[in-house]
C-alpha cells in the first residue's frame, strides 16, 4: 500500500543492482567500511563472497577467543550502520560518508561493549585503537 516494489540500483553508489549482498560486500561503500574494520582490528582485509562469510569472519581471524567476540559483534553493527546510511541516502535525499559511517560503528560498538557486555572497564582511547586487553 503505498511502496513500490521495484529492482533500483544502490542507493550509495549507484553502479550495480540493489542486493543483500551488493549492499554488505561488493558495493564499494561497504568495501570502504570493511578496510577500515579491517586496519582498526588489526586483521588482514574483509574479503566475503555471501552474507554467511562475512557474519562467520571472526572464526578465521587470528584473534584470541575475546576479540573473535568483538570482532564478531563489530561486523554485526557495521551492517547495521551501513543499513542506516542506506536507508539515510534514500530517505533523507543525503549522501553517504563512510568517515561518518565508520565513526557511528566505533561510538556503537563502544556503547555495546562497555554497557552490553561483560567488559566494562575498556577505556574510549583503548577502543580507538583496538587495545582489548
Amino acid at each position: 500500500m503505498g511502496i513500490i516494489n521495484q529492482a533500483a540500483t544502490c542507493p550509495l553508489y549507484g553502479c550495480e543492482t540493489e542486493t543483500v549482498d551488493h549492499l554488505f560486500i561488493s558495493c564499494q561503500f561497504a568495501d570502504l567500511i570493511w578496510q577500515k574494520v579491517s586496519r582498526w582490528c588489526h586483521i588482514p582485509t574483509i574479503y566475503a563472497f555471501s552474507i554467511k562469510d562475512l557474519l562467520e569472519i571472526h572464526k578465521f581471524s587470528r584473534l584470541g577467543l575475546l576479540e573473535k567476540k568483538i570482532l564478531q559483534g563489530i561486523i554485526i553493527i557495521a551492517c547495521w550502520c551501513i543499513w542506516l546510511a542506506r536507508n539515510k541516502v534514500i530517505f533523507s535525499v543525503s549522501r553517504a560518508c563512510a568517515e561518518d559511517v565508520f565513526s557511528d560503528l566505533k561510538s556503537m560498538g563502544f556503547f555495546w561493549l562497555k554497557h552490553r557486555s561483560s567488559f566494562h572497564s575498556i577505556g574510549w582511547s583503548n577502543w580507538c585503537k583496538f587495545v582489548i586487553m
